[in-house]
């Protein structure tokens, strides 16, 4: 049978990386946005003009929040579920085994 290695010190350390992307990412898309609706708003006056800041704003309320989450989600499951759970199991399998011994 062949064997297979995980290394949740990787897995750990990758879900780390991801965090920091996920924050920076975050606070890029935050920046470029309000600069963004901010030259808008100084250039173009009125109902039209409204309507779309509006709607901009509304999909940056709308998108930002739960990318953000997912990806904190999937960093969650990293952390938790794969390094700490899978060192978890292991260690329970390994008792069993020793166990029949």
């Amino acid at each position: 049978m062949d064997e297979m290695y995980v290394n949740t010190d990787i897995v750990d350390s990758t879900a780390s990386t991801i965090d920091v992307i996920n924050s920076r990412l975050d606070d890029d898309v935050d920046s470029v946005m309000r600069n963004s609706m901010a030259r808008l708003d100084s250039s173009w006056q009125g109902p039209a003009a409204e309507h779309a800041i509006g709607t901009f704003k509304s999909i940056m309320k709308s998108c930002r929040q739960p990318r953000y989450n997912t990806m904190q989600n999937y960093v969650n499951a990293l952390h938790e579920l794969i390094a700490k759970g899978y060192v978890s199991v292991e260690e329970q399998n390994t008792s069993l085994a020793d166990a029949f011994k």
